[in-house]
């Protein structure tokens, strides 16, 4: 898996973690580590290529998490793109 994140933040930790292996209701709760407000999250998949990728709707925030080697398990709840609820 490659992980490629613009303007590192210690809080996009927390926000990678949950956006692969978190629960449907934790990432529905996730927040832009910038404004606090909701994000933007999709989904890509094509050809066994896998990325999620989560964008501030009132920032300029955005993180991509590429390459990854399964479907996260909260797809079976949540249908992409959504915006989250903080």
């Amino acid at each position: 898996m490659f992980l490629l994140s613009i303007n590192v933040r210690p809080d996009t930790k927390h926000l990678s973690r949950v956006l692969l292996s978190g629960s449907a209701d934790e990432v529905r709760r996730l927040a832009c580590p910038v404004t606090g407000g909701r994000l933007k999250i999709q989904y890509y998949e094509k050809d066994g290529w896998r990325s999620v990728s989560a964008s501030g709707v009132d920032s300029e925030f955005r993180t991509v998490l590429d390459g990854l080697q399964r479907r996260p398990a909260w797809l079976d709840e949540i249908q992409c793109p959504f915006e989250t609820q903080p």
